[in-house]
């Protein structure tokens, strides 16, 4: 896994916000006291129940400034497993739980258009619904200023957040519509997957240069 951050344009590295994801899931997921409230999980219990090397587990909470931990597949999964929630959770930084509630907020216009568009019958979702979702709601394309007067370095980068969202709609689709999901959950998946792309639409959005 890179350190670098999830794209050019995106900070902070993914090593110290995977570690501080990760210390701040462990102040909270010890067991209750007798009130009721939430108790940090202690290293040694998080060692215990993952199998960790402890001299592993340091470096990747507390890494060193001039350190790079690489955590492979396997321990990420074993951290996330110990903490009970999905490793994708674990990677997750500030701006990507604020698209996420960006994108609920779009929720209910896109569940609408989803169920117009591929109802609530026991069928496969042809590839590309979460696109058609998004030019039902006329969120995709974006209009292209062409004619005279028009700015290339604009046309350029409205011309990349189209591709971007079509591209993002296509890939949340296919990876949250695999196999066949219940009727509402294809409906909220698909909806989910449009609201999605086009948040990312803009928040990865970089200076184009024109063609």
């Amino acid at each position: 896994m890179t350190d670098i951050g999830y794209t050019p344009y995106q900070a902070p590295s993914f090593t110290a916000q995977f570690a501080a994801n990760v210390k701040v899931a462990m102040q909270v997921a010890g067991p209750a006291d007798a009130t009721g409230n939430a108790r940090p999980l202690r290293s040694v219990a998080l060692q215990r129940r993952t199998g960790i090397a402890r001299s592993t587990l340091r470096a990747m909470t507390n890494p060193a400034p001039d350190a790079r931990p690489n955590p492979d597949l396997n321990t990420l999964s074993r951290l996330a497993e110990a903490l009970g929630i999905p490793i994708a959770f674990l990677l997750m930084r500030p701006e990507d739980w604020r698209l996420l509630s960006r994108a609920l907020n779009d929720m209910p216009t896109l569940v609408t258009a989803a169920e117009k568009l591929i109802g609530r019958k026991p069928l496969a979702v042809p590839v590309g619904t979460p696109e058609r979702v998004l030019r039902e709601c006329r969120l995709q394309p974006d209009a292209v200023p062409y004619g005279l007067g028009a700015n290339p370095v604009e046309i350029a980068r409205v011309e990349q957040r189209n591709e971007q969202r079509r591209r993002a709609s296509h890939v949340l689709g296919s990876l949250a519509l695999r196999g066949l999901p219940e009727p509402d959950a294809k409906v909220f998946l698909t909806a989910l997957a449009a609201a999605l792309a086009h948040q990312l639409s803009f928040a990865s959005e970089a200076p184009a240069e024109p063609n």
